[in-house]
């Protein structure tokens, strides 16, 4: 995939390079944090943090799924299309597609990481080059 020194274009190129692979890694990354949010942790405190808390008798305790119809159904006028079963069924599919797409996210952050590490590598490389050039006589 990399190049060797002699073939690789000027220092632009491999900034380019550099600065679009890693534009691509944050982008996945906010990605993976937005599918964790709705997925796993959703999951976590709907399932397990709420039932534990209700079990010691806390009141009133707020859950991923009702802050997310308040948002959906009330901030968002979106009650005019969705009516609260439609939600319910939707909620329970976007938790469980955001798990996979969270495991998904996970794997691809790592790759696009490396690539980003290997393209500033090779932008450090390629600056490098020049200044070993010269001689200092």
């Amino acid at each position: 995939m990399t190049q060797p020194p002699d073939s690789m274009h000027d220092s632009a190129e491999l900034d380019r390079r550099f600065r679009q692979r890693h534009r691509a890694w944050r982008i996945i990354a906010f990605m993976r944090w937005v599918t964790m949010v709705l997925g796993p942790a959703a999951l976590f405190v709907d399932q397990l943090l709420v039932p534990l808390l209700l079990k010691y008798q806390v009141p009133d305790v707020v859950t991923f799924e009702d802050l997310m119809q308040w948002l959906v159904l009330s901030v968002l006028p979106l009650d005019l299309w969705i009516d609260i079963e439609l939600f319910h069924t939707i909620y329970f599919h976007v938790t469980r597609v955001s798990c996979v797409l969270f495991v998904v996210f996970v794997v691809w952050t790592h790759m696009w990481k490396q690539k980003a590490e290997a393209a500033a590598d090779e932008l450090v490389h390629g600056q490098a080059l020049p200044t070993e050039e010269i001689d200092l006589e």
